[in-house]
């Protein structure tokens, strides 16, 4: 019996761990980078990786004036890949004075933004969050 209340004590202590560090105001490391500013085309920075399990959220925001353009969120297995990065997914911009959050679940290497299509009458500005 002794055993049993034993394991369930530290089963309790592993499940409520979590909740305790948010109760005390801990947060995980959050890394804001802006990867470009007021562009109206090419590449943006790069996310750099491995991103194993973390959360990525990138941040489309246009100016005013923005009628069209479209964005495309690549990966590659590490930033110096040269060779054409693959697509995880495309978005339309065409909404001026607009913010689009994205949120990026999985396991890559590193991600990047790329104009596919010219921003129109304005620009964009991305920013990516990465946190643990």
């Amino acid at each position: 019996m002794r055993k049993i209340l034993v394991a369930l004590t530290l089963l309790l202590c592993v499940l409520t761990g979590p909740v305790a560090r948010a109760q005390t105001g801990q947060q995980a490391a959050i890394v804001v980078t802006t990867l470009c500013s007021a562009i109206t085309t090419g590449t943006c920075g790069t996310i750099h990786g491995p991103l194993n399990g973390k959360n990525v959220t990138i941040y489309l925001e246009t100016s005013a004036g923005v009628s069209a353009g479209t964005v495309v969120i690549e990966e590659a297995s590490s930033d110096a890949f040269a060779g054409t990065w693959s697509s995880i997914q495309s978005f339309g911009t065409t909404t001026a004075n607009a913010s689009t959050g994205i949120h990026i679940p999985g396991l890559f290497g590193a991600a990047r933004v790329r104009i596919s299509s010219n921003i129109v009458g304005g620009t964009l500005t991305v920013t990516s969050l990465v946190g643990q």
